[in-house]
């Protein structure tokens, strides 16, 4: 028996018919020169024999008096759990994203471990794609990219596909993952000192931004969902990194921050404040692979800069913020740390048990998350993974999320939202490579000033 711990048990008792808790990726792959038309059932078929399963992928929660309590090891009906799927015709990215965004909006059944895969076929341009949905309570982002980048290969002419529910030996990921963070500070460097949960509470509320102005963004949430996408080079994220001084996950948030101010601007609903992200913040070893599943995950806020104009100012503002928070949880235990970002977090919580309409200011406005993905080539079953999207979920009172993996030479986002609360979703990938294009320019010019 293992007790749900009070993060998951967090995730599952929050979740309700509108506001489900569960993440995902949409992974799109290349089928080999050769691959016949059979060639994403075949996969499908191979898959569905793979009847061995990793702890994590075997259980369900477990309630008394409606709460959860610890989780329960059932028999996994692989049929229940994997499906295959074809596009209508034209069998376009949009024809996929509303699949996509359909499959997001649907709670899991809890009579059965909270887990799905999917095969879709029909793009028209010879893609197809998998779409992995986990519970969060079952799994972190982290946690579930490395099980995903375990199951794919490096050898462009291997015909295996591993099941993400059942990695073998050699497969399961060890070590280092592909990290978005390039710059080593000496905070990151020095060894924890352990503080008191006094000195961590004080330290953390100096932290925290004012409270978060209202948005188009911080109302109340219905069922529907909708899922967009996006990309920007990795190159062009380097560039600023390596010439600004700042991390790579600085530049991503300076660069959501240009698109969420250009988007708030074309609705003119851009408040004279910053808005306010929160930052998960992983407190699990880069790379570790935890077969029990569960949350080791953090919480930062950083004002995202939507006030001033000029994005390197905007991006200074992040990267002083960002620091601040990493010199505060590099001196914390990872309990503390935990301790710390629910504290911080409280107030939004409680509001998306009792108070589903926002009245008071919140204490952020959107999630934005960075997880570390693919830095080379990967192929599963022979078919090279060309993009791979991470989509997490809104909150009453939170109607956007944002996530960003990296994959070999770009960084892909995806963006979940309440589909009848957050207009035209689809303006935000277009904002997103307007902004990348701004702060490149603005970092040239310094240069050469």
């Amino acid at each position: 028996m293992k007790f749900i711990s009070p993060i998951d048990a967090m995730f599952l008792i929050a979740e309700n018919h509108v506001q489900p808790m569960h993440a995902a990726t949409l992974q799109l792959l290349e089928p080999p020169e050769h691959a016949g038309p059979g060639f994403v059932r075949d996969l499908y078929d191979t898959l569905l024999r793979h009847t061995e399963f990793d702890l994590a992928f075997t259980r369900r929660p477990r309630t008394a008096l409606g709460m959860p309590i610890d989780w329960a090891v059932e028999e996994v009906d692989l049929r229940c759990h994997v499906k295959h799927s074809g596009l209508p015709h034209p069998g376009g990215m949009s024809e996929l994203l509303d699949l996509v965004s359909d499959l997001h909006r649907q709670m899991f059944d809890r009579t059965r471990p909270p887990w799905e895969v999917h095969l879709i076929e029909g793009l028209q341009d010879g893609r197809f794609a998998l779409y992995f949905k986990w519970h969060h309570a079952l799994f972190d982002g982290i946690s579930a990219q490395t099980i995903i980048r375990g199951a794919y290969s490096t050898d462009a002419l291997g015909k295996q596909a591993h099941p993400l529910w059942h990695l073998p030996p050699g497969h399961r990921p060890r070590g280092r993952a592909t990290a978005t963070d390039t710059r080593t500070d000496e905070a990151a460097k020095t060894p924890p000192r352990r503080t008191t949960w006094q000195g961590a509470l004080d330290a953390g509320l100096a932290a925290v931004p004012s409270a978060a102005p209202k948005t188009v963004f911080n109302v109340p949430i219905g069922s529907a969902r909708r899922c967009e996408i996006g990309a920007v080079p990795i190159s062009q994220a380097k560039t600023i990194s390596a010439r600004t001084g700042t991390t790579i996950n600085d530049v991503i948030l300076a660069i959501t921050g240009g698109a969420l101010r250009a988007y708030l601007n074309r609705h003119d609903r851009l408040p004279v404040k910053s808005i306010v992200a929160m930052v998960p913040v992983s407190l699990r070893p880069e790379g570790s692979y935890d077969r029990q599943g569960g949350n080791k995950v953090g919480a930062a806020l950083c004002k995202l800069g939507t006030d001033i104009e000029d994005p390197l100012q905007r991006l200074a503002r992040i990267s002083g913020s960002m620091l601040r928070t990493k010199q505060i949880h590099s001196n914390l235990s990872s309990a503390q740390s935990l301790g710390l970002s629910a504290l911080l977090l409280a107030p939004g919580v409680v509001k998306t048990l009792i108070d589903p309409v926002v009245s008071v200011p919140p204490p952020f406005n959107v999630v934005i998350s960075n997880i570390p993905g693919i830095a080379h080539e990967r192929y599963w079953g022979g078919a090279r993974l060309s993009g791979m999207y991470p989509l997490s979920f809104p909150l009453h009172g939170h109607a956007l999320n944002i996530t960003v993996s990296s994959i070999v030479d770009e960084l892909d986002f995806g963006f979940v939202a309440c589909a009848e609360s957050v207009p035209a979703l689809a303006d935000l990938p277009m904002f997103l490579l307007q902004s990348a294009a701004e702060l490149t320019s603005a970092v040239g010019a310094s240069q050469l000033s």
